[in-house]
């Protein structure tokens, strides 16, 4: 199989145009909060830099490991990657009386139902961008810094498998290039926090989705996301 190489490093200020356009809280997410963990890599039995003791000093894959040796084989591992929408919502403050509603956990799937609480989680599907765009709406997309939810079905209401934050979604309804934030980067159990170079399907409302082999990444559903200027944040 194909052997996945990360894109070259490029910074959040030249995948952004415009940045005088999005919201103050959109502008924090993109321009304060993430670069203080992006670069951050954990490596097995040397631990984490600096950037990946802020993001998710408690990542620890000791107990899948020992688990995949008992049972003579890989098992389905689990990343690192809500700890990123995660601290993002924790950086943006949660209200104490909606904290336990998963905002600001490691859970991908309490972060989407914490979202639609409150009112904040879009949908999508390939059907609903037909639908949309037969309303003349076109390129229903997420903005910089929502956090998005792939899933491993064609139902967008089916499990995540990945979270992650919106950089740049495609500049035109046609670009299929978007960039993205995301943490559980990179060969299991090895991680990095860092842009990610994905291809969007407007169609099937697939994207590229993620490997913990390093191997190809085959696309995935991108179920939905959060808009971010819609939940309660504190800031």
């Amino acid at each position: 199989m194909t052997q996945w190489a990360p894109p070259p490093v490029v910074n959040i200020q030249d995948l952004v145009p415009h940045p005088e356009s999005l919201s103050p809280r959109r502008r924090k997410v993109l321009f304060d909060i993430l670069p203080r963990v992006l670069g951050g890599t954990y490596k097995h039995r040397s631990g984490g830099n600096a950037q990946w003791t802020i993001l998710s000093a408690g990542y620890d894959p000791t107990t899948e490991l020992a688990s995949d040796k008992a049972a003579g084989k890989p098992g389905n591992h689990t990343t690192s990657c809500g700890a990123l929408p995660g601290f993002v919502a924790n950086e943006l403050g949660v209200a104490a009386s909606i904290v336990r509603e998963g905002m600001v956990s490691k859970g991908l799937n309490s972060i989407r139902a914490a979202a639609i609480k409150q009112g904040a989680w879009v949908q999508n599907s390939g059907l609903i961008q037909m639908l949309a765009a037969s309303s003349g709406v076109t390129g229903l997309r997420p903005l910089p810094g929502d956090i998005y939810g792939l899933c491993a079905t064609h139902d967008p209401n089916s499990i995540l498998v990945h979270v992650g934050i919106i950089v740049r979604p495609g500049l035109t309804p046609n670009d299929t290039i978007w960039w993205t934030a995301d943490a559980g980067q990179g060969t299991w159990p090895d991680q990095a926090c860092i842009l990610v170079q994905r291809n969007y399907e407007v169609a099937s409302a697939m994207l590229t989705g993620e490997s913990t082999t390093g191997l190809v990444r085959n696309k995935k559903m991108l179920a939905g996301w959060i808009d971010i200027d819609k939940y309660p944040f504190k800031s």
